[in-house]
């Protein structure tokens, strides 16, 4: 991999004036790193909770990611009528919103009052991550603006495996072990007992979260921050789209990021359905697969994948200094092909660690696509910013593709655990798109910003 031009020394990936108001800002990043994998813990949870199949239980993810995707662009435009600190602060209180939802939601036993409560929630998070990121690239020099962000996003997997401890202990901790086929068994009152203490201990992190949030917008409110106004003229909402989609390098990074976010979710839902289904399992004499271990055993590969991906990326981070983002994409982006047929090939311990190394691959791709799409946006940065998190929607397309699949195979006759392990040729295609992303931008990375000033003109 080549090197990456020699910028000044001096040069601060977050200049002292602003380094309060950026530590403050990537706590953003934990929490909503956060929720996301408490979320992603939901799909197994409900799907046992409700009794319900794989691609039904997958809708969890497409609520989320879709409203991520829909609130995005209006996230964008009052952010360019506004700023990003007013972004982050409304963020935080549809964020609220949405986490108080959750609760009767849980009281009303029913799937699709949870469901509204969690687009909601995936509402604030989608105008807090518009707000945050390009936030974060405006806080000093545009040739820092990559390491700027991959620093910030640090703290992100920091608040992956806060999340995945309180899910693990919380929600999947007591989950009752007994399967839908025995639930279908039980009597009114036993069935109401069970989902009753279920469903609380579904719905107390998120009341938690309330109390996080409201506290994190107070001291938004209390603190001096640099606002993020431009202070260049901004062209017109429609003069800016039709710039953005004449510009190859930020249509193909959009394109990219929802096949990145795709496989990310992807992976990070069905890998505890993996370990205890497709790894680690028995065939009963009906010849159906039964689980190995339950939910909150098979978690610790999800918490095994958030640790790699959290040294990964702060290796990752490190590494920019001196190495092409693009090149160690295309690098990590082939190891993660590899892997993930590792995945498919192998069962038992080969096959979950091939799939916990995938994550470690993923942890640059984000903040690496985000940062190579934006560079030298100018004025259309906020909008550009906005279609990079529309792109999330990849998130809904991913789970629901993958759980649509597993069920497609197991009513074609195949076994659970071959059903399983066949679906994760969704992330393989997916990956093989950010591949091809990071190898026609390699040259572009190499080469300096066309300007030092922060991103967007602030």
């Amino acid at each position: 991999m080549e090197n990456r031009p020699n910028t000044p020394q001096s040069t601060a990936i977050v200049p002292p004036e602003n380094r309060f108001a950026f530590l403050l800002v990537a706590t953003c990043f934990g929490l909503w790193g956060m929720i996301n994998m408490m979320t992603d813990t939901l799909v197994p949870a409900v799907q046992k909770i409700f009794s319900i199949d794989t691609a039904q239980s997958s809708l969890i993810q497409v609520v989320n990611y879709a409203s991520y995707a829909l609130l995005a662009f209006p996230a964008a435009l009052m952010v360019k009528r506004f700023n990003y600190k007013t972004g982050v602060i409304l963020g935080l209180i549809l964020l609220c919103v949405g986490a108080s939802g959750i609760v009767p939601a849980g009281m009303s036993k029913h799937f699709t009052p949870l469901l509204l409560a969690i687009s909601v929630l995936a509402s604030g998070l989608s105008i807090l991550e518009t707000s945050c990121n390009p936030y974060v690239l405006a806080m000093g020099s545009e040739d820092t603006a990559v390491r700027r962000l991959n620093l910030a996003q640090t703290i992100n997997p920091i608040g992956c495996l806060l999340g995945l401890f309180v899910a693990k202990v919380l929600i999947l901790g007591n989950l009752n072990p007994a399967e839908a086929a025995v639930r279908k068994t039980w009597d009114a009152a036993k069935a109401h007992q069970v989902m009753t203490h279920e469903l609380f201990w579904l719905a107390l992190p998120y009341a938690v979260m309330v109390a996080v949030a409201l506290a994190m917008t107070i001291a938004l409110l209390m603190r001096r921050m640099p606002e993020g106004r431009d202070t260049e003229h901004s062209p017109h909402i429609l003069l800016s789209i039709r710039r953005l989609l004449t510009n190859p390098r930020y249509v193909f990074g959009v394109v990219a990021q929802f096949f990145y976010v795709a496989v990310q979710v992807a992976i990070w839902t069905f890998i505890i359905k993996y370990t205890r289904e497709a790894a680690f399992f028995s065939v009963g004499a009906d010849g159906k697969v039964v689980p190995g271990m339950t939910e909150a055993d098979a978690w610790y590969s999800l918490m095994s994948s958030m640790v790699v991906f959290t040294i990964g990326r702060m290796i990752c981070t490190a590494l920019m200094r001196k190495l092409n983002p693009a090149s160690m994409m295309a690098t990590l982006a082939a190891a993660a092909i590899v892997l993930t047929a590792g995945a498919i090939i192998f069962s038992a311990w080969p096959g979950v660690i091939c799939l916990v190394l995938v994550s470690s691959c993923m942890s640059l791709m984000f903040p690496t696509i985000y940062g190579i799409a934006l560079r030298d946006l100018g004025p259309e940065v906020k909008i550009g910013a906005a279609g990079l998190i529309m792109a999330i929607l990849g998130g809904a397309a991913g789970s629901y593709s993958q759980g649509f699949l597993i069920d497609l195979f197991e009513n074609s006759g195949f076994r659970a655990d071959v059903a399983i392990r066949y679906s994760f040729v969704v992330p393989i295609v997916c990956l093989v798109v950010v591949l091809l992303y990071a190898l026609k931008y390699r040259a572009f990375c190499a080469t300096a910003p066309a300007t030092s000033d922060p991103v967007g003109g602030h």
